[in-house]
């Protein structure tokens, strides 16, 4: 009776034993099995390829996480996750979010961006007052060395305003630095905020002595940055891909300088595009381990270089305010009819 008791711990110990090996094992096999990551994003198929050796230095660092990418337009992106037609691990996002996505999310990380700043024609304009200019914090202090240069016969500013976005996009400047950088307005949905009445105020007040030049008010955009290059006017607003209508051999004269912000340190405005995890993933751990990886100094200093705009490692040096809502509404009848009000503002 004692034998048999004993022979029944001993394959009752065995099987435990057993249980314990299998189960050790298939968490080892699950631990080891690779776990793929959806990153849909609005690359082009050349800037895509930039993406492919941080990808493979990710993926040797988390060995058991690999990437997939998803490549949509921006309008496809909003499209697509809004009706639920995808589903992605995380997800770039352009601009800000309208609507609760169909699942639960984590706080838009801002990732990257255009920069709009001053270009300015250094050739024309003396020392003192280039370096009055590239100290400005405020617009009354941008609006002295606006004076010194008219008052040492030149024209300030060049804008190149048929499409009337280029005159927004100067109010919209001015009221963010108005209001230290922290609001989240859109165009004309707001007539009795401070700031915008203001930054109206301002832009026809220059208009009045003289500031803009006149022969490129009334043409396109190219015609105005032409306009600057040509040492016509001393600056306009301007960001790196809008280049083209300055010729290569007067490139070099011109200096990108910020545009005064009040309180607010950071230099930079622009249309935001941020990292997004979908929490509800079975990979969110991983999806929030690449985006980590891609806000990292390192990657974004090789992503900026390479791709020619700017990638943001941490969450301060974004920009609060959206010029996106402009670069989405400008077609709109709505964009429009506020460019034309602001226009007649001005220019009373």
């Amino acid at each position: 009776m004692m034998r048999n008791n004993k022979k029944t711990v001993i394959s009752l110990t065995a099987l435990i034993a057993l249980f314990l090996i299998i189960i050790s094992a298939v968490q080892i096999r699950k631990a080891a099995e690779p776990v793929e990551i959806n990153f849909v994003h609005n690359f082009s198929e050349s800037e895509s390829a930039l993406l492919a050796p941080l990808i493979d230095q990710f993926e040797t660092q988390n060995g058991k996480t690999q990437v997939r990418l998803t490549a949509l337009n921006s309008r496809e992106i909003r499209q697509k996750i809004y009706e639920g037609d995808i589903v992605p691990d995380i997800f770039l996002w352009p601009g800000p979010v309208e609507q609760e996505f169909p699942f639960r999310y984590s706080e838009p990380k801002r990732w990257m961006g255009t920069g709009w700043t001053l270009a300015v024609n250094r050739s024309l304009i003396p020392d003192e007052i280039l370096a009055s200019i590239e100290s400005a914090e405020t617009m009354d202090e941008l609006e002295k060395s606006l004076d010194l240069l008219k008052e040492q016969g030149m024209t300030p500013l060049s804008v190149g305003n048929s499409h009337l976005w280029p005159l927004i996009l100067w109010s919209q400047h001015i009221m963010i630095s108005l209001n230290d950088g922290d609001t989240d307005y859109i165009p004309g949905s707001d007539t009795d905020n401070i700031p915008y009445v203001n930054s109206w105020e301002i832009l026809q007040r220059w208009k009045r002595k003289g500031f803009f030049l006149e022969e490129t008010w009334n043409e396109g955009w190219p015609r105005g940055v032409a306009a600057m290059a040509q040492g016509k006017a001393a600056m306009t607003l301007l960001y790196d891909k809008m280049l083209t209508p300055i010729p290569p051999e007067v490139r070099s004269d011109i200096e990108f300088i910020k545009f005064p912000q009040g309180n607010r340190k950071s230099w930079l405005i622009g249309a935001g595009v941020s990292l997004v995890v979908n929490q509800d993933s079975p990979a969110a751990s991983e999806a929030a381990e690449f985006r980590n990886f891609l806000k990292n100094p390192a990657t974004c200093e090789y992503l900026t270089y390479r791709l020619q705009r700017f990638f943001y490692s941490q969450d301060d040096d974004a920009f609060a305010q959206h010029i996106a809502s402009w670069q989405e509404l400008s077609n709109t009848r709505e964009m429009r009819e506020y460019g034309m009000e602001l226009r007649r503002f001005v220019e009373e």
